[in-house]
């Protein structure tokens, strides 16, 4: 019966990954977040629950679920909008490459990944700019959660 029961435990503990990855992936749907950051918000949204954060590295891996990191940050690859996915991978491939960026390096970079000009309004850049980065100055951006840090 040792068999039935590792088999259990097996099919309740890819029950319980398939629930992480619709959780991350609502949680993600706001914004990038660390694991650490991620794992907090989880937990307090499943009190009963224990979150642990290798479970979570699973699911962020998980093909599925489609996230990407950068740096210390997860994010989604992809949200449904294609125009807004391209914006986002513009950020993410510029702050794999430096600290700082500014709205001129986007737009620069956005036309070198994507062979056109970027036609988002300000507002939705500036919307999807507050998803992953914190305001640096007035033209420049840096990765969410790094003014924190020394």
């Amino acid at each position: 019966s040792g068999h039935a029961g590792a088999a259990a435990v097996a099919a309740a503990s890819a029950r319980q990954r398939g629930r992480w990855l619709n959780e991350v992936r609502e949680v993600l749907a706001l914004g990038a977040m660390s694991t650490v950051d991620l794992r907090k918000t989880i937990q307090k949204r499943n009190p009963t629950v224990a979150v642990r954060q290798e479970e979570l590295e699973q699911v962020l891996v998980h093909k599925d679920l489609e996230a990407v990191q950068v740096r210390d940050l997860w994010m989604l690859a992809r949200t449904g909008k294609q125009d807004h996915d391209k914006f986002r991978t513009t950020l993410a491939s510029l702050f794999r490459q430096r600290d700082l960026v500014s709205r001129k390096d986007i737009l620069t970079e956005y036309e070198q990944q994507h062979k056109e000009e970027c036609k988002l309004s300000d507002y939705v850049m500036r919307t999807l700019l507050r998803e992953i980065t914190d305001r640096a100055d007035r033209d420049s951006y840096v990765l969410k959660g790094t003014l924190m840090r020394d």
